[in-house]
């Protein structure tokens, strides 16, 4: 029961490669990927072919890089949060904002009005081909055109356009620029109405209603007729395209290393984004540290012509009451007082200053304004503390202490704001950011895209698993038997014999069908030591067991439907009895599509046909071959009726007679299952064999064909396996040894 489940497994179609105890067959998969190496290679092959051509096709891609160093600028908070940060593998605040800040919209739109990529233009290429072949023009002049397509550019044109202005109509349009002689070029909409004419170098303007096309070409080279499309978009759309197309990490762990990374068909417009991208970072860092200086160099713009005039009116007054009360000295302890209240005024003078720089940063309530406000109002008490003092002392020392304090305070200050100015310019002029650039972008020596080592190993990897999966699902997808253990054990018939397939036979057959002349089309005279010449001497042994208890030296072969090659199995095996010193017959009974007189090289009239109608006597029918003691009758003429013809008493006679004159008289007939001519010829015959071509019947198809055999009263006594190929062989009969004597 267990093996009979195994065949009928085999007859629906399944692989057979799972042994008996469920386990993968492994050396039947081997098998089954050697017998489709040659499908799986023209997979690789097809893979290959695709992916060379899209190597052709495919366009570069240059990737350019540049390296900028973030310095750290941290407070003690923001120092500790990035500790912790950098603990738990996250980028700093710091970090990231820097990263951010490379890709937003103010530096990346100064990249994008500095170099213009609103205006985008290029050459129009022949469809599909047109840039491959551009790519590989070498040479400082423009490509010809090819067939006379001189519309199209094909290499080394080049056009630079400074500014371009369109009405809000033409505005995300592609316009048609034409080249013509002498620098000379046209500008069309897309619908081909002529825009404007303009000359390379000079600004070409044309009015349209109130709106205006301003059009400025730098450079133009190219072949007269030759067309560019040339477009404008908007600004924002400039940038978001940029922005997709930076890459922007941080070099390694915890480096302060920014990589600015961009990808572009032309390697030198690469390095050139990438260099302005980080100049101009670099340029908004250094702007932004040089703010603080201007704003305080504008408050000290503010406060020194106030501060001055202050000096100079203290000073005509102290001078204006020397000059009244004449010459007066301050004592000791006015003295003292005096460099009191003056060191007091200077401090609340600095510390208003501050004040006034951190109100205009901050709100009154911030921390850092309160603790000024706070040190102030202390100032502000140990002055009134001052001042008391003062008033004790006599009125003409209160006054010149009064006027003396004024002159020094507002000299004090008036030094000290103009030092403070100065140092300042210093500070802006030569103000350094935190970020600097460690490497430049260089102009990329080979493209990153398409990696051409990569792209083959994927086709050929791809290309060997589609064709793996093709061979196994032919090979699931098969019906036919393929096990001649499980027809005898399904059937209860033997196989008697399983012909190899013979390369040499399909060279023979092809020769056949082409009429070349050759010595022999017999494959057991052409190539006597084949393997399939072999397997049929193999088969004569047989014979002696197969004619067993047989009423007569007559043997049937047939087959379920045509191309079996029962044929070929026929005529074969009639030559390898005779090369054993039997007298044999063969008789091609196929009076339809009957083949016996190709392989003889003979002509088809003056056969059974004739024979049978009467027409041609048995012996004018009989033929010698080229092998000794094997004669022949063909097919003769096409008989429409050839089962009337077999139904005769004629052929009972004829059959009969050559059996007593012949050792063996094999009869090559019609397919069974579609013709009843084999059933009414196996009456005759004391033993029939069935043919069938490996891996191409089901089990239902033989079975229906065995079954009409028999009803029809047709001796049969076993099978053949035609056209086994060793590596389909998933039955142990020990084909795969290795022993052979090849194919010469």
């Amino acid at each position: 029961m267990k093996d009979q489940s195994r065949a009928a497994d085999t007859f629906a179609g399944s692989p057979d490669t799972a042994t008996r105890d469920g386990d993968i067959d492994v050396r039947q998969l081997l098998a089954t990927i050697i017998e489709g190496r040659w499908i799986i290679a023209a997979s690789v092959a097809v893979s290959m072919l695709g992916a060379s051509i899209y190597l052709a096709m495919a366009q570069p891609i240059y990737r350019a890089d540049a390296l900028i160093q973030v310095e750290p600028e941290r407070s003690g908070f923001a120092s500790a949060f990035s500790q912790v940060a950098e603990m738990f593998g996250q980028k700093t605040p710091e970090m990231a904002g820097e990263m951010g800040l490379v890709r937003s919209r103010m530096v990346i739109g100064r990249v994008v009005d500095d170099r213009n990529l609103t205006i985008r233009v290029q050459p129009r290429y022949f469809p599909f081909i047109g840039r491959a072949v551009a790519r590989r023009h070498s040479g400082n002049e423009p490509a010809e055109p090819l067939a006379g397509l001189d519309g199209y550019a094909w290499g080394g044109e080049r056009i630079r356009v400074s500014r371009l202005q369109l009405p809000e109509a033409y505005r995300g349009k592609r316009l048609q620029l034409v080249a013509g002689d002498e620098g000379r070029y046209e500008l069309f909409d897309p619908d081909g109405n002529l825009l404007l004419a303009g000359q390379v170098g000079i600004e070409a303007r044309a009015r349209f209603g109130d709106d205006e096309l301003i059009l400025h070409v730098e450079e133009l080279r190219a072949r007269p007729a030759t067309r560019f499309e040339l477009s404008l978009r908007s600004r924002l759309a400039a940038i978001a395209e940029l922005q997709g197309r930076l890459r922007i990490s941080e070099k390694g762990e915890r480096s302060n290393l920014m990589e600015i990374a961009l990808e572009d068909t032309d390697r030198v417009r690469a390095a050139t984004l990438v260099n302005a991208v980080a100049d101009q970072y670099v340029r908004q860092n250094i702007e932004r540290k040089s703010a603080e200086a201007a704003q305080r160099l504008a408050f000290l713009d503010e406060q020194l012509p106030v501060v001055k005039a202050e000096l100079q009116a203290a000073e005509e007054a102290l001078t204006l009451y020397r000059n009244h009360e004449g010459s007066v000295d301050l004592d000791k302890q006015a003295s003292a007082l005096l460099q009191q209240l003056v060191a007091v005024d200077q401090e609340l003078t600095d510390l208003r200053q501050k004040r006034e720089e951190l109100i205009r940063r901050f709100t009154a309530a911030h921390p850092a304004v309160v603790a000024l406000d706070a040190q102030i109002s202390r100032l502000h008490e140990r002055a009134a503390e001052l001042e008391v003092r003062v008033g004790t002392l006599p009125k003409t020392q209160q006054e010149i202490l009064r006027l003396t304090r004024n002159v020094e305070v507002s000299t004090a200050l008036y030094t000290n704001l103009l030092n403070s100015y100065q140092q300042l310019q210093v500070i802006k002029a030569g103000t350094i950011g935190n970020v600097r650039v460690i490497d430049r972008a260089a102009v990329p020596l080979g493209p990153v895209k398409p990696m051409r080592k990569r792209v083959m190993l994927t086709a050929v990897l791809l290309g060997g698993a589609a064709g793996i999966g093709i061979v196994f699902l032919r090979r699931l997808f098969r019906t036919g038997v393929s096990d001649p253990e499980v027809l005898e054990q399904r059937l209860g018939l033997p196989v008697y014999s399983t012909v190899l397939h013979s390369r040499g036979q399909d060279k023979l057959g092809a020769a056949m069908r082409k009429g070349e002349s050759r010595e022999s089309y017999l494959l057991a005279v052409a190539r006597p030591q084949d393997v399939a010449v072999e397997s049929l001497r193999s088969l004569r042994t047989a014979l002696h067991f197969a004619t067993l208890g047989a009423s007569n030296n007559l043997l049937m072969i047939t087959g379920p439907v045509p191309e079996v090659g029962k044929s070929f199995i026929s005529v074969n095996l009639a030559a390898v009895l005779a090369m054993s010193e039997k007298r044999v017959l063969i008789i091609d009974a196929d009076m339809r599509r009957g083949r016996l007189h190709q392989y003889l090289r003979v002509e088809r009239e003056h056969g059974l046909s004739e024979v049978l109608s009467g027409a041609l006597p048995l012996d004018q029918a009989i033929r010698r071959t080229e092998v000794e003691r094997m004669d022949a009758i063909t097919a003769g003429a096409v008989a429409p009726s050839s089962a009337e013809l077999l139904m005769q008493e004629r052929f009972g006679r004829l059959l009969q007679e050559v059996g007593e004159r012949y050792d063996f008289v094999l009869i090559d007939t019609p397919p069974a299952l579609l013709l009843a001519d084999a059933g009414i010829i196996g009456r005759y015959a004391g033993a029939t064999l069935l043919v069938l071509q490996a891996e191409r019947h089901s089990l239902r198809e033989i079975e229906h064909t065995v079954k009409r055999l028999q009803q029809a009263g047709a001796n049969l006594r076993g099978l053949l396996m035609n056209d086994v190929r060793l590596t389909a062989s998933a039955y142990g009969y020990g084909y795969g040894y290795g022993y052979g004597y090849g194919d010469k």
